[in-house]
């Protein structure tokens, strides 16, 4: 059975809110399914940003009735997850496969699964996977915020794309998810022993993002930053400008 991770779920208060929910909907009498993960937390160390690596969660049903795995859900689309039985019978176990894709990521990353069960107890549980992604390429920001704007105003932010001088590695080319936000890579320069490279994001407003709102609007991207490094060859960042029709009389004035 592969599950679908639900990833627009967890937004902030969200995931405290369902748990709480959930927690409330069954009985907490002894006569029912528990969840138990055994170890909940897996670190892969180091990992190289172009290698899929998998980790295997026991699950088991410490309970006196049959365990329903419900819905699996997730911040990260990085994440995927296969689980071996939707249904653990009293004293059973079953395998969830975690498979983490670093693919535009780097540094140190730490995500979670969230378990949805009819366990009446303890209905949600998280597992957790860490690594530290070993790239070529440093990037700052990790994500670029325009701040907020008025309808119809435009603004710039820049990414600084770093390597050794002393490697080979080259950026390309840059390219965006989004008509929004227009991302120009410039010329090489070096210094201090670094390669760096400065993307300017700069943001347009298209008809569609200049049409009339009564409240705020969140646009949101992603700039993707090509290479010709077998280990790094996409970086992606992410990007967002906040549109506030509320700024409309200062941006005029």
């Amino acid at each position: 059975l592969v599950l679908t991770l639900d990833q627009g779920w967890l937004e902030k208060g969200a995931w405290a809110a369902e748990e709480d929910r959930v927690s409330h909907s069954g009985s907490a009498s002894g006569d029912a399914p528990r969840l138990h993960v055994p170890d909940p937390t897996f670190d892969f160390g180091i990992v190289a940003p172009n290698a899929h690596v998998t980790h295997r969660f026991t699950i088991q049903n410490l309970g006196t009735k049959p365990l329903e795995l419900l819905a699996v859900k997730s911040f990260c689309t990085c994440l995927t997850a296969t689980i071996s039985s939707n249904t653990i019978a009293p004293s059973g176990s079953a395998i969830l496969e975690v498979t983490f894709d670093p693919t535009g990521r780097w540094g140190a990353e730490k995500k979670a699964i969230s378990l949805y069960t009819n366990d009446p107890v303890h209905p949600i549980v998280h597992a957790t996977i860490a690594a530290f992604v070993q790239a070529n390429f440093e990037v700052a920001p990790r994500r670029l915020r325009l701040g907020e704007l008025a309808p119809g105003q435009e603004a710039a932010g820049t990414i600084v794309v770093s390597s050794s001088a002393h490697e080979s590695v080259r950026v390309t080319h840059v390219e965006s998810s989004s008509r929004h936000f227009i991302p120009t890579l410039s010329e090489a320069s070096v210094a201090e022993g670094k390669r760096s490279y400065v993307v300017t994001v700069r943001f347009t407003p298209t008809p569609e993002a200049t049409r009339p709102i009564t409240r705020k609007r969140i646009l949101t991207g992603t700039i993707r930053i090509l290479t010709d490094s077998p280990r790094q060859p996409v970086i992606e960042v992410r990007v967002a400008a906040t549109v506030d029709p509320g700024l409309s009389k200062q941006h005029n004035g």
